[in-house]
């Protein structure tokens, strides 16, 4: 917190007194105050923390991407369901959308279904394969 600009401690809302933005803290007399509150700035540290893990957070590719350099990296055409969710996560949700990122992959003819739970690489699919 030592190394927080004066712009940076302006640079969030002060969530004791309720200045805006920009604005400096004041007391309840509505004096201006020499330094921010400890809350604002405390907020502002967060919000440096926050852009740098922003920063140097790696994207993360989407699932139908991701789905199909599992076929690349394990060498095969066909898999079957349980291999994707390796990919997927633990959760419900991250589950759901990656069958969802299955669906999408089946409607425009890159997999195709081969039984209950497989998926094969299409023509299509195999003749966008990097070399």
């Amino acid at each position: 917190m030592k190394n927080l600009t004066p712009a940076r401690l302006l640079s969030v809302a002060c969530p004791i007194c309720e200045v805006a933005v920009g604005e400096r803290c004041v007391f309840r007399s509505g004096v201006p105050r020499s330094e921010p509150h400890l809350d604002r700035k405390i907020a502002a540290a967060d919000a440096v923390e926050a852009q740098r893990i922003q920063r140097t957070k790696p994207e993360v590719k989407p699932l139908s991407s991701r789905v199909m350099e599992l076929f690349e990296a394990r060498g095969e055409d066909c898999l079957d369901l349980h291999a994707f969710f390796g990919i997927a996560g633990d959760g419900i949700k991250e589950r759901i959308c990656l069958l969802d990122a299955i669906d999408d992959l089946v409607r425009s003819g890159m997999l195709e279904a081969c039984g209950d739970e497989f998926y094969a690489l299409t023509e299509k699919a195999k003749s966008r394969a990097p070399a």
